[in-house]
């Protein structure tokens, strides 16, 4: 892990320093400094690493970062990154949460329940139909373009509480909706 990790190791670009001219294996994060700016990754950040035959492939949070030969010994920063990152470890992934934290966060008992419910009865959704149909009309007839986004946003909102959830309940054990 980090904690354990020396002092930061340096691997310079020695060929083509146009961008990316070094990265800093640091403790607390793998540092990646360009020519304008320099972005600290931390190691939770770093999920895989993929070694090739010619250069390293790490898997970033935002990125991919291909390092080959232009910085050095690109086995030992493969090495480095191994021992310092907890994702790449294994150790970030698949870890068991109890159910006493998960009813927890849910802010309810261990054998409590959560619902949520869509208290809207069907007629209200029809009634938004009716007054979309009517906002069509007036436009048609008006000639006007005021209430274009009205238009637009209407049949989107209808059709997502038509096709929601009518009831969503969760457990410390899972979580299952109802749907219309």
């Amino acid at each position: 892990m980090a904690e354990d990790a020396g002092p930061c190791e340096i691997f310079e670009n020695r060929r083509r320093p146009r961008s990316l001219r070094r990265i800093e294996v640091r403790p607390e994060a793998l540092v990646l400094v360009y020519r304008t700016r320099t972005v600290a990754v931390p190691w939770d950040e770093v999920y895989s690493l993929q070694l090739r035959q010619q250069a390293v492939v790490l898997d970033l949070a935002d990125r991919k970062l291909v390092v080959d030969s232009r910085f050095g010994d690109w086995r030992r920063l493969a090495e480095l990154v191994e021992q310092r990152s907890p994702t790449v470890q294994g150790l970030g992934r698949g870890q068991q949460v109890s159910s006493e934290q998960i009813a927890n966060w849910l802010g309810i008992p261990r054998d409590g329940l959560l619902t949520v419910t869509l208290n809207a009865p069907r007629w209200v959704l029809y009634l938004g139909l009716l007054l979309m149909v009517l906002m069509f009309v007036g436009v048609a007839v008006s000639g006007g373009s005021g209430s274009i986004g009205g238009l637009v946003q209407m049949p989107i909102i209808l059709i997502a509480l038509l096709l929601s959830a009518e009831r969503v309940t969760a457990d410390a054990d899972g979580i299952s909706a109802r749907v219309r």
